[in-house]
């Protein structure tokens, strides 16, 4: 199975979408005007538009994380560099927890 299938598979069966849908995008759905189109137009609008916002989002990250992954591959000094830096910030963070913890 490739990539793609299986996150669409996953994205399908993920309950967390259709919980999303039927909390937040329903409140935009207007039924109760006499001009309003019918509501199943409109979700299904609105699912084109949340659709495409979620691949331009997801695209873009896809792309940027790429790019991150060859700039990594490209010299193990890079990954190096930024293993530490990682590392500085963990070591930051937690003396910063320690010193907040003791002012109380």
């Amino acid at each position: 199975m490739t990539t793609f299938w299986r996150g669409f598979v996953t994205n399908l069966l993920n309950p967390k979408v259709a919980l999303f849908v039927l909390a937040f995008v329903l409140q935009f759905v207007q039924s109760a005007q006499a001009n309003a189109s019918m509501p199943f137009v409109q979700m299904l609008l609105l699912g084109a538009i949340f659709s495409v916002l979620t691949i331009v989002a997801y695209g873009a990250l896809g792309a940027a994380a790429g790019g991150v992954s060859r700039w990594l591959a490209a010299r193990p000094s890079n990954l190096r560099n930024v293993n530490r830096a990682s590392a500085g910030l963990f070591i930051a963070s937690g003396a910063a927890v320690l010193l907040l913890d003791r002012r109380r």
